[in-house]
């Protein structure tokens, strides 16, 4: 019988077998020596705890993953190629591990690195503060767990998710560098005492390259100063409790916040942006609040959040009048309402006429 399927070019054969489960790929190095270390040299190598053991082999993910890293390091080179982690089930949920993957892939890959824990689902909800609610409210009888995300000198992308009630995030302290990063996302996750004081060192000092950071769902983050030259995109969306938010970004242009003030007391936002061109804002407004010059500001959004019910019973809503106050000039100026059926589009254009009436833009009023 003629083997067709050896017969293809290598670039063809491995997008064919890019089509299929990580560890169907892995197993045909039996088929003969081309095949041996063929499936390496993938641009994606996406590890997915349900595909290999499917539930019914204990322990096998671990063993699997351990497997693949190992030819890895028997590689005379770093492979350029991007490692993905998908953990679904708890008893996959191996700390330890996941620590020593995240470093073997920051020794062995020249790619992004993405670590996805998603043990907790939060499915039918259609609003983030519903689902943060939902998020933030699992307890579990484990003891916590820590893991620890080593510096990464090649990985363009970052991506770390921990969506289980456990697991705590811990950013390296020692002395290095995320040299060649350009997006940093972190979600469902909850930092480790002090990790606040090391991510704001983190981006600041170590991440000479870094464009964009988005964080939602996050919990143990009270504050974060940014000092980043390069950081042209910020969104913070349910980073729950924040209470100092300082930004100082020159290149910045486009900046998200979302349900992170749990109230204005005591809050402090500051913000150094001069080339910012789009601001959303649908948060409590700090007490204390500066915003330096943004002539360039082409789109403001502001929403009013629906009621939230936050710890010990407190009703979280955003007194997103004020904001207005901080921001005056823009092309496009978007207000997002909860307009109730006893109210109308027009009563609440009568209450913000006076703080919008001196702005150069054009108003649209949108219904939640």
């Amino acid at each position: 019988m003629e083997d067709r399927l050896s017969a293809l070019p290598d670039e063809l054969l491995l997008q064919i077998l890019m089509l299929l489960p990580l560890i169907q790929v892995v197993q045909t190095y039996v088929l003969s020596r081309r095949w041996t270390r063929f499936w390496t040299q993938a641009e994606i190598l996406h590890v997915v705890d349900r595909e290999v053991d499917g539930g019914s082999v204990p322990g096998r993910f671990v063993r699997v993953v351990d497997s693949i890293l190992s030819i890895y390091d028997r590689q005379p080179s770093r492979a350029c190629c991007d490692f993905l982690i998908s953990v679904s089930r708890e008893d996959n949920v191996n700390v330890a591990r996941l620590t020593s993957w995240a470093r073997s892939a920051a020794e062995l890959f020249e790619g992004d690195f993405l670590l996805g824990v998603e043990t907790q689902r939060n499915e039918g909800l259609d609003s983030e503060e519903d689902q943060f609610s939902e998020w933030s409210d699992s307890d579990s009888d484990q003891e916590p767990e820590i893991f620890e995300l080593p510096y990464f000198e090649f990985a363009r992308k970052i991506t770390i998710t921990l969506n289980a009630s456990f697991l705590f995030l811990a950013l390296p302290l020692e002395a290095g560098a995320f040299t060649a990063l350009t997006e940093l996302v972190l979600t469902k996750l909850c930092f480790v005492d002090g990790a606040r004081a090391a991510l704001s060192e983190v981006v600041s000092s170590c991440c000479p390259r870094l464009a964009s950071l988005v964080m939602r769902f996050v919990q143990g983050m009270t504050a974060l100063t940014l000092c980043a030259d390069s950081l042209r995109h910020l969104t913070l969306s349910c980073v729950h409790g924040l209470r100092l938010l300082d930004v100082v970004a020159p290149e910045l242009g486009t900046m998200a916040v979302h349900c992170c003030f749990v109230a204005s007391q005591g809050a402090v936002l500051r913000i150094s942006a001069p080339w910012l061109l789009r601001f959303e804002w649908a948060d409590c407004c700090p007490e204390r609040t500066h915003v330096g010059p943004t002539e360039h500001l082409n789109t403001l959004l502001v929403g009013e959040l629906r009621p939230v019910t936050w710890d010990q019973g407190f009703i979280a809503h955003s007194n997103f009048d004020m904001i207005l106050r901080h921001f005056r000039r823009t092309q496009l100026l978007e207000l997002r309402l909860p307009i109730h059926p006893d109210e109308s589009a027009a009563r609440h254009m009568e209450i913000l006429a006076k703080e919008t009436g001196s702005m150069n833009r054009s108003t649209i009023l949108s219904k939640q």
